[in-house]
């Protein structure tokens, strides 16, 4: 038997029909057509394969200088193989330290992650839980034929909360047309 040489086979025959080739088309389709049917497959792949080729390319020349961008950008030197290094740096803030951030026991900080944290007690956050869980069954029953209304909201906002989301909202307009007047 052949190991690693690959095993070799002769059969004896003879061209026929010289003038039909068959042309794949797929994993186990094949059609036989005149070589010059075949030519003409051939060179509608070989068109595709040149704009494949092209379209990456162009994708890798952008990637190239959306690299050389950002390490023009960011670039902070090389580590000890050679490679680019980017220091990506976030504060860190442990769970004690946000609920210390918090205030008065019984209240838990609400709002987008770099946003001033707002004050809102556990009756607060169990009626925004419980809406969330009917709005989930509201959603799950959606696929039934009767429509159901959507349940109004457990309670008002005080004006504590009022004037909080109101610095809130003033203070992120501020930091808006500080980046504005940086740009």
């Amino acid at each position: 038997r052949g190991g690693d040489k690959p095993l070799l086979a002769f059969q004896e025959g003879a061209l026929i029909h010289t003038n039909e080739v068959f042309v794949r088309l797929g994993e186990e389709a094949l059609v036989e057509r005149t070589p010059e049917q075949a030519a003409g497959i051939l060179e509608r792949r070989a068109e595709a394969l040149a704009a494949s080729i092209a379209e990456a390319e162009k994708e890798v020349q952008s990637l190239s200088s959306s690299v050389a961008l950002a390490s023009q950008l960011y670039g902070q030197g090389a580590n000890e193989a050679g490679e680019d290094i980017i220091d990506i740096r976030e504060d860190y803030v442990s769970e004690d330290e946000e609920e210390d951030a918090a205030g008065a026991a019984g209240r838990r900080p609400l709002g987008r992650k770099g946003a001033k944290h707002l004050e809102v007690t556990d009756g607060e956050f169990e009626d925004m839980l419980a809406k969330l869980e009917r709005l989930e069954k509201l959603e799950a029953g959606a696929s039934s034929s009767e429509p159901r209304p959507v349940p109004p909201a457990p309670t008002a906002r005080t004006e504590q909360q009022q004037q909080q989301r109101e610095e809130v909202d003033e203070e992120e307009e501020k930091e808006e047309e500080e980046t504005r007047e940086q740009s």
